[in-house]
């Protein structure tokens, strides 16, 4: 009967752990994509789609991008003098691989891991001046 709670705190570190490390990978990969963002103005296309191979690639596929970019037709954000003109915001939702995972927080009533989602979010001010 002990083994159960024994498996649990064994275990449950190394699964956090592991998921921390993805959302840490995660959040490098969302800042580099960022900086490309601050200079074109907008995510272009074949940014978008690097950025779904390198989150791919950390084991964490996105689910959704919010801001803007060119494959949704968005204009770009070009420099002003107004900084709230400027000011570019990201947020992007990820679903990491649970499946390398433990599911062992099932046996204590935790949540299904096909729920937990990495929520990332970002702003840069654009350096774009000209479209």
């Amino acid at each position: 009967m002990a083994l159960i709670p024994a498996t649990f705190l064994v275990f449950s570190p190394i699964f956090y752990g592991q998921q921390m490390d993805t959302h840490d990978k995660a959040k490098a990969q969302m800042y580099t994509f960022l900086d490309r963002v601050q200079l074109e103005g907008y995510l272009t296309t074949q940014d978008e789609s690097q950025m779904y191979d390198a989150f791919e690639k950390i084991g964490a596929p996105i689910v959704d991008i919010e801001g803007p970019r060119e494959s949704q037709g968005a204009s770009r954000v070009l420099r002003s003098s107004n900084v709230n003109d400027s000011l570019i915001t990201m947020k992007i939702t990820c679903l990491p691989d649970t499946h390398n995972g433990l599911k062992i927080g099932s046996l204590v009533g935790a949540a299904d891991p096909e729920d937990y989602y990495i929520y990332l979010r970002g702003s840069v001010i654009s350096e774009r001046v000209n479209p």
